[in-house]
């Protein structure tokens, strides 16, 4: 009986550990919808010259063609904030990285290097 015990415990530890180490699928897809976005945003070429930096909050939805809706925006930087919401308002993305109930959140820091 104690053998059998033994057995199942490390079965069900070995179970776990090979189920930890998987990541989530959702997390997954939420990061690759991320990546996507982030790589078809431009710096705004007018904050560039002016040497304005900042950071931009972005909430929004994808429809079911892939275009992005904005929901909400916060910045300290407006024009920033403009030139980028301009953008998103033209993206589309892959339609297999998001769910169309779900509501996003990116923060898109402008930094000069």
């Amino acid at each position: 009986m104690k053998k059998v015990f033994l057995v199942s415990v490390v079965m069900l530890i070995g179970v776990a550990i090979c189920f930890a180490g998987q990541p989530d699928p959702k997390e997954t897809q939420v990061a690759q919808l991320r990546k996507e976005v982030y790589q078809k945003v431009k710096y705004p070429a007018a904050a560039s010259e002016n040497f304005v930096e900042g950071e931009v909050w972005v909430s929004f939805k994808v429809d079911e063609n892939g275009k992005i809706i904005v929901q909400d925006s916060s910045s300290l930087e407006k024009n920033l904030e403009k030139d980028l919401l301009k953008q998103m308002k033209k993206m589309k993305v892959s339609k297999e990285l998001y769910n169309q109930e779900d509501v996003y959140l990116m923060k898109f820091k402008f930094e000069l290097v």
